[in-house]
């Protein structure tokens, strides 16, 4: 290896798939223009070459892509054991991301079928042995779209172990995390929140956080502990420049009193460096955002929702926009006249100096001209549902 001219960064891309290169489709968007280097697919000679090539300083990310017919878990405790034996850790390595596809063979190997407490502590022991030939790692991602419980309880304890430390999390799953709190360093989150649990979100340092992503039933979470636990005042999101929320719609959802209970301790988040905000799904019952304090013009801004809780948006918070984009549901007869008054006071009366821009989901064949004053607006798509 010392012999090979190598760029400085490569990705090693694991990929243990039952179709050819698919990872070529799924790459995350930070992989796509690096220098790559890849096993696909992988058998158990390839074991030693790649922990080889793992510990050089030139790997700075690793993408493991699993979809085989054999257990993941095997190849992973295979991997593990062949590091542990040579005595090698990949300290070079910044960046991990881990992406289990879906299969529908049972898990065989290193857990065995039925799940019981030596299966759960069989994964327990792989999740940190995986960390600790990982000690340098900054960046983790997990995807999977693989429901086995195995699958998801290996994802479940790398997060935990990996979120104390880490700058950079994507944990694109419904898992929940149990940790407490994320690393005092923690500059990008970005979390699929658990659709059956509910509580408190790990406190995060507001004071490090550069950009965040959340979707999930918000409503059923409390925000004051994530903001570094306070649970009065104002907490300043003072490095934020990205804010993205995805507002679920749980069928199950129950109402609770986390909103009224909070404001009620006069709690307040303010995002003054805000360059980005999207919400998407938005409803107002999410309180700690509709009070919270932003900059008067926000340079990118993409809300979407029903016509109703477009209107009732804090607009009046904003002196103007840079690019802005609603994405309008208007489906009842009822809202038609509400849709017009309102779409008519963006495009033609906010303060737009970039583009501006309209998705509408529309249950009518036509809109009305004479009923519109779009003045400012640049782009416009629509989509018709047919009854």
């Amino acid at each position: 290896m010392d012999n090979f001219h190598l760029p400085n960064d490569i990705v090693l891309m694991i990929l243990n798939c039952v179709v050819a290169k698919p990872a070529t489709k799924h790459l995350p968007r930070e992989f796509a223009k690096r220098n790559k280097l890849s096993w696909d697919p992988i058998v158990g000679s390839d074991i030693p070459g790649i922990v080889m090539f793992g510990g050089q300083s030139h790997v700075k990310s690793v993408f493991f892509e699993v979809n085989t017919r054999e257990s993941p878990l095997k190849l992973l405790g295979a991997l593990v054991r062949d590091l542990q034996h040579t005595g090698v850790a990949w300290t070079g390595v910044k960046a991990l991301h881990f992406r289990f596809c879906k299969h529908s063979v049972a898990i065989r190997g290193y857990v065995p079928i039925v799940f019981n407490k030596n299966a759960s502590d069989d994964i327990l022991k792989l999740a940190a042995d995986l960390v600790d030939r990982f000690p340098n790692v900054l960046e983790l991602h997990t995807e999977s779209l693989n429901s086995n419980v195995a699958i998801s309880a290996l994802v479940r304890h790398l997060v935990d172990k990996f979120a104390v430390t880490v700058t950079s999390l994507n944990h694109n799953l419904f898992y929940p995390i149990s940790v407490p709190a994320f690393s005092d360093t923690l500059a990008h989150l970005s979390l699929i929140m658990s659709p059956w649990t509910v509580g408190s979100l790990p406190r995060v340092n507001a004071d490090a956080l550069k950009t965040l992503k959340l979707r999930s039933w918000l409503a059923d979470y409390s925000w004051t502990s994530f903001a570094n636990g306070q649970t009065s005042g104002s907490t300043s999101f003072a490095q934020l420049k990205k804010l993205s929320i995805g507002f679920l719609v749980n069928s199950q959802h129950t109402e609770t009193d986390n909103g009224g209970s909070e404001l009620g301790h006069s709690f307040q988040m303010s995002f003054p460096a805000l360059e980005y905000l999207r919400l998407d799904n938005w409803t107002s019952d999410i309180k700690e955002i509709s009070t919270a304090l932003f900059p008067a013009y926000i340079p990118n801004i993409h809300v979407s929702g029903s016509i109703q809780a477009i209107k009732s948006f804090f607009w009046h918070k904003f002196s103007g926009f840079g690019n802005f984009k609603i994405g309008i549901e208007c489906c009842d007869a009822t809202d038609i006249d509400t849709f017009y008054e309102t779409t008519n006071i963006f495009f033609n009366l906010l303060r737009i100096d970039g583009q501006a821009a309209l998705d509408l989901v529309f249950d009518c064949y036509e809109l009305d001209p004479n009923r519109i004053n779009w003045t400012n607006l640049t782009f416009l798509t629509i989509s018709v549902i047919l009854i």
